[in-house]
């Protein structure tokens, strides 16, 4: 008699390498771009605004996000001044960015 034996098993596909991961020191710099005017006179905290990189955003030797990523922020403060002229203050904070690999 013949007997038919079974084809050998696939050999398992080769793991997916694991993504560089690369922790942003706190303090880091970005040099941005507004892509609008900003003003202490109509801005109020908790306001989205946009930019762009001036700069590609290097961290540990890996290129984060290349220059014109998007990037958003928030008006963290916004101080017209008061009684005081032209002592007046806006504070921002960068939310997000667009990395190089298009993660957000």
């Amino acid at each position: 008699p013949v007997v038919a034996s079974a084809p050998p098993p696939a050999p398992a596909p080769a793991p997916e390498p694991e993504p560089n991961q690369v922790t942003i020191p706190a303090g880091s710099t970005l040099s941005v771009r507004l892509s609008q005017s900003l003003s202490s006179e109509t801005v109020k905290p908790g306001d989205s605004f946009a930019a762009t990189l001036d700069q590609p955003f290097v961290v540990q030797g890996f290129v984060l996000a290349e220059r014109g990523a998007r990037v958003t922020g928030k008006i963290t403060n916004a101080d017209a001044g008061g009684r005081v002229r032209g002592v007046s203050s806006l504070s921002l904070a960068l939310t997000s960015f667009r990395t190089s690999d298009g993660q957000t």
